[in-house]
């Protein structure tokens, strides 16, 4: 068993949660003090503003960055740097493409445009900026991750954080600050580790300065798939929320986000599993011999420690609201333990996942995530009428499980079939 343990580098993936730690606890340190400068509207808007360019880097990174963590595992240096090369060049004409026409489209004045044109010019360039700078970011974040260095990787995502918090509280202290200050901010942070990142990856030879490159790509075969798997994913995290608004009002919102908050806690020990897991598991699957013994028994593993530990968080946060929070929020004690299963639930379908992001079996990939943000949205406005916020967690936990089942049965059925062509070979 230890050996399993030690395969897993459960040193990364202390190192990845301890950088998960510090990036919660700082922004919920400061946030006493950064809301007693910031108005309700201007921090929405800020809010709203980084939704939106986590959604535009879904759309303008066409799914490329874990395809790249795909093909960093199974091509030379060499050879990786040109499918790196020109995923850059390819994302780039894309993006300026992007930009142009909602800039364009950002002067029109017809109907369903009238609220986007009324939209400052310097958000939507700032947002598409963004996007571009966060694909490049993360595509070297992806590279630090395969390669097995956490930390570079968390050094990267800590310093982001503390570059953009550093800049806000730096206004704060110089003059009244205003939403294109938080906006300004976020966007000369990601500038900062954008130029970082591209003199890091043309140093390694990772953008090769000398190279033909081709805007039509083979491998956007792959990763155009993952475009809508991203997007779903984003929408599926936060439906529930946006859901309870309309059915119910904000104040539910605060209860449940106090249950979603501790159950989220589950995720963050999972993703950083998780960037431990997917390095491991491609070396185990290129070997010429595939020990499928030792990856189910660490899955196994994995999943039995996965359920103790939400267990444990479902009862230790019920204990803290019970006890310590105002009786207004009491009520979100019992969803605590349906949140922490949603999430044990998705730990285990991103198990899966990386099996198939592997195969290259990406279109399935989307077109599960799509079946679950439905079947999310037609539960919820069943349940969340009928049950109130548990509603939510129940819509939560079986859209999770829905997504999970889907890509199982699609790995099971995989199996069979390379089965029964080895057996007629």
């Amino acid at each position: 068993m230890k050996k399993y343990i030690k395969n897993m580098h459960v040193s990364s993936a202390l190192i990845y949660a301890g950088a998960s730690a510090v990036m919660a606890m700082i922004p919920l340190l400061l946030l006493p003090i950064f809301t007693s400068f910031v108005s309700t509207s201007q921090y929405g808007i800020y809010v709203t503003f980084v939704l939106v360019s986590k959604i535009g880097c879904s759309l303008i990174s066409l799914g490329y960055i874990e395809c790249l963590a795909r093909e960093f595992t199974s091509a030379s240096k060499d050879e990786f740097a040109k499918i790196y090369t020109n995923a850059v060049f390819v994302v780039s004409i894309w993006s300026v493409f992007i930009s142009s026409c909602i800039l364009i489209v950002n002067t029109l004045d017809f109907y369903f445009l009238k609220y986007l044109s009324s939209v400052s010019p310097f958000y939507i360039f700032s947002a598409c900026l963004i996007a571009f700078s966060q694909f490049v970011i993360n595509s070297l974040l992806s590279i630090f991750q395969m390669s097995s260095k956490p930390y570079f990787f968390s050094t990267i995502k800590v310093s982001l954080l503390i570059i953009e918090y550093f800049i806000v509280f730096t206004l704060i202290f110089l003059k009244d600050i205003t939403d294109v200050d938080l906006i300004g901010s976020y966007l000369a942070a990601h500038l900062l580790i954008l130029c970082a990142s591209l003199f890091y990856l043309v140093r390694n030879n990772y953008i090769l300065k000398s190279h033909s490159v081709r805007l039509f790509d083979p491998n956007l075969r792959t990763s155009l798939p993952l475009v809508p798997h991203e997007i779903g994913g984003l929408i599926l995290s936060f439906s529930d929320r946006f859901m309870i608004n309309y059915y119910i009002g904000s104040s539910a919102v605060a209860v449940y986000a106090i249950s979603y908050q501790f159950g989220q806690i589950v995720s963050l020990v999972d993703a950083a599993v998780n960037k431990a897991w997917i390095p491991w598991l491609y070396k185990e699957l290129q070997k010429e011999i595939v020990l499928k013994s030792k990856i189910v028994k660490v899955c196994c593993l994995y999943l039995c420690f996965l359920l103790l530990f939400a267990v444990s968080v479902s009862n230790v946060g019920a204990f803290i609201v019970n006890n310590f929070y105002n009786s207004e929020y009491k009520s979100s004690s019992s969803l605590i333990f349906y949140v922490a299963m949603a999430f044990v639930v998705f730990g285990v379908y991103k198990i899966f996942a990386g099996f198939l992001f592997f195969y290259k079996k990406t279109i399935f990939l989307g077109f599960s995530t799509i079946v679950s943000v439905i079947s999310s949205v037609l539960l919820g406005a069943y349940l969340i009428p009928e049950y109130g916020i548990n509603g939510a967690a129940y819509s939560t936990l079986i859209s999770f499980s829905i997504l999970c089942v889907m890509v199982m049965s699609y790995l099971f059925y995989l199996r069979r079939v390379r089965a029964n062509l080895h057996l007629n070979k």
